[in-house]
């Protein structure tokens, strides 16, 4: 009858060593070099992000969802944002849309004004589905650039008054989100039919 092999002895407790970071100090450790190599741009050597990088990024984009959304929901006090006319030869679009929570439903609207102010085009329809209010926002300013686009207009300023919507398509926040395919729609859009996009 053969001797199995001996196991690994179990380590004495209460008597690790300063220098050991053990198995808490390793994942502290991995999670910071996690996010320096965030905030360097950087992926794993084998160019797909480690399931550690991919928690970092679910964790910090679902926080600061959390903030901007908080933030969109307090009432605003003071005096109302005016309208501003667009720069230049640019045409200015102004999105909004609406969600209700019980019926999971909702509703978009746009506005096209040239610099004197002067309607050029406007749309408005229903959302029989929505997630929430930043993918109806999304839905509206995705049918505003689709419009603005069949109309043949080349230069585009959209003004927005959802934070996240800015986000989304000013930086790559939330590209991991649910609505994040329409928000690749939104820039593959914006690039491919508009001398000039800006969004504020």
């Amino acid at each position: 009858m053969m001797n199995e092999p001996a196991g690994d002895p179990l380590p004495p407790l209460n008597l690790q060593k300063k220098n050991d970071i053990g198995t808490g100090g390793a994942r502290a450790a991995e999670s910071n070099h996690t996010a320096m190599a965030l905030v360097a741009g950087k992926k794993s050597c084998s160019g797909r992000r480690t399931a550690s990088e991919l928690a970092y990024i679910i964790t910090a984009q679902s926080d600061e969802y959390l903030k901007i959304s908080s933030k969109e929901n307090r009432v605003q006090t003071g005096t109302p944002k005016r309208w501003c006319k667009p720069t230049g030869d640019s045409l200015k679009i102004n999105v909004d849309a609406s969600y209700i929570a019980e019926t999971s439903c909702g509703g978009w609207g746009f506005v096209i004004r040239d610099a004197i102010g002067a309607v050029i085009h406007a749309g408005a329809g229903a959302i029989l589905y929505s997630m929430d209010d930043f993918h109806s926002e999304v839905l509206a300013c995705l049918a505003a650039l689709k419009a603005a686009s069949e109309k043949g207009m080349t230069r585009i300023m959209v003004e927005t008054d959802s934070m996240m919507l800015w986000l989304a398509i000013e930086r790559n926040t939330f590209s991991l989100a649910p609505s994040g395919g329409l928000i690749h729609e939104i820039k593959a859009l914006a690039s491919s039919s508009f001398i000039s996009f800006s969004v504020m």
